[in-house]
């Protein structure tokens, strides 16, 4: 198939993606919303390889506005990255990469911290 969309019309990537929403019980890997709209995030891309051929561990399932918002993070990098290019200013590089990971980083953190809740809740333990 030479047409990127016609690729997620393929059996192949309906069956890869209803794994990996199975696999997260259908719930958000960001913000831990179950149901509605679901998208399945590849981590990277790779010119020419198909979605469906990539590892397990490289796609999560997102709702709609955590997709986006992590589209938006990719981009931004690679905004950024393109600007920096050739520089010696570590300095500069890693306050671009705490400004924009910021948000993420303290929602991912709050979100362990709810899984760990969780978990000591069903154990009996605190």
């Amino acid at each position: 198939m030479s047409e990127w969309a016609d690729q997620y019309k393929d059996i192949r990537w309906k069956t890869k993606r209803e794994q990996i929403i199975t696999r997260d019980d259908y719930t958000c890997c960001d913000c831990g919303l179950r149901g509605g709209v679901l998208n399945v995030h590849h981590a990277y891309y790779d010119n020419g390889r198909d979605p469906w051929k990539y590892p397990d561990d490289m796609l999560l399932t997102l709702c709609e506005s955590c997709h986006k918002e992590r589209h938006t993070i990719q981009k931004s990098i690679c905004w950024m990255l393109g600007q920096i290019k050739g520089t010696q200013n570590i300095h500069d590089l890693k306050a671009a990469f705490d400004l924009l990971a910021s948000g993420v980083y303290r929602r991912m953190l709050g979100q362990q911290k709810v899984q760990q809740d969780l978990d000591c809740s069903e154990t009996g333990d605190k």
